[in-house]
């Protein structure tokens, strides 16, 4: 179970944890990694409170938009998707790129805690079919990857997003951005911990295996089906989701 520092960690889910990591904890395993990892020109921080709605700009216009499965089902913006975002950045564990110069957010790792039986999203929170469809997805493919029983433990950190801003793309931050946020956990020196994550898209599939992630499951797109239907047409070049686990 993590008990977050209130300092920290504001999250009335993450209270629910057992891990107590204060801020100063947090702040040596992020000097370690800013040793560990160069950006050319920019560095790395924990999105906390002056980085909340950024990081959520970032997510809404550099992942949102670009996702195969929002894509598909053409999804729009709701008022859910932007409170169920926020709610995990919320959390103050999530790691961000930011330029040294214009303090610009260059790219982000959304990061939360997830807890065995409790569900990721509310569908009572939206009557947006897109929405439900895409969690509805996300639910089936943590079912089918059963974590919390494969590996024996209650609680993982999650990695939920992750994105670069257009002009800061093709320059290697997005893995930069993967390897340092799993860094930062093992700088904590966590017990029996591990990172779970579902790769979307061909892109970050291949940044969570060059990372050394391991595959737990995979469906490909056209396979899920819903009475009778294809759920995710026109998912491009994009073919699978691919569950992901790393201990940490």
């Amino acid at each position: 179970m993590v008990n977050i520092n209130a300092r920290l960690y504001r999250s009335p889910i993450s209270a629910t944890f057992s891990m107590h990591i204060t801020a100063e904890q947090m702040d040596q395993a992020l000097a370690s990694v800013n040793k560990k990892y160069t950006i050319d020109g920019g560095h790395f921080e924990i999105a906390r409170d002056k980085h909340h709605e950024g990081t959520l700009k970032v997510f809404k216009e550099d992942f949102f938009m670009s996702e195969p499965i929002c894509r598909s089902l053409e999804m729009d913006w709701t008022d859910a998707m932007d409170a169920y975002v926020m709610d995990k950045i919320k959390e103050n564990m999530s790691l961000i790129a930011v330029d040294d110069v214009t303090g610009e957010i260059m790219g982000i790792r959304i990061t939360a805690m997830s807890k065995k039986d409790e569900e990721p999203f509310d569908p009572s929170m939206t009557q947006d079919v897109k929405t439900i469809k895409a969690f509805t997805f996300l639910k089936y493919c943590n079912e089918k990857t059963d974590f919390f029983n494969r590996y024996g433990v209650s609680e993982a950190i999650e990695f939920v997003a992750v994105a670069v801003v257009g002009k800061y793309r093709k320059l290697g931050l997005g893995t930069k951005l993967m390897a340092g946020a799993v860094d930062v956990f093992r700088y904590l020196n966590l017990e029996n911990m591990y990172v779970k994550s579902i790769g979307t898209s061909n892109f970050s599939q291949k940044i969570f295996e060059k990372v050394g992630f391991e595959t737990v499951w995979q469906v490909a797109y056209e396979d899920y089906v819903v009475d009778g239907e294809v759920v995710l047409n026109n998912t491009g070049v994009h073919k699978t989701a691919v569950a992901y686990v790393i201990k940490i």
